[in-house]
């Protein structure tokens, strides 16, 4: 039930990005927020969420989808994201899922554990 619940959350973000290529990579989440650098020096606020970009950016590097998902979720909820940034994180959240979905289909102990403790901690 909870595994149809995140594939259809996925499907939504897929349909809000209308048609655009959908992020696949660390790299794509980088380039969204490669402006945002910029103003990090500036701002508290803003160095910490290129802190978690670039936290969620390593997970995915490194196809550490439980990392990948904690930070891509932590990111989504700043309020500073604009929509192409949230559909990005969106975007990346969906495939990183759906990865977890796949391992724990067959089998995965790490995989189940995580998208329990993600069914009893919705962000």
């Amino acid at each position: 039930m909870w595994t149809k619940g995140i594939i259809a959350g996925a499907a939504v973000a897929a349909l809000v990005a209308c048609g655009e290529k959908p992020a696949t990579s660390g790299q794509d989440l980088e380039k969204v927020f490669a402006d945002k650098k910029a103003a990090a020096a500036a701002s508290p606020a803003q160095e910490h969420l290129q802190g978690m970009v670039n936290q969620a950016a390593t997970a995915l590097k490194n196809n550490d989808d439980i990392a990948a998902v904690a930070a891509l979720q932590n990111l989504r909820q700043s309020p500073e994201l604009s929509v192409d940034q949230y559909t990005t994180v969106q975007d990346l959240m969906a495939k990183a899922q759906k990865q977890l979905v796949d391992r724990a289909a067959r089998g995965d102990a790490q995989a189940i554990a995580a998208l329990e403790m993600m069914k009893m901690n919705p962000r």
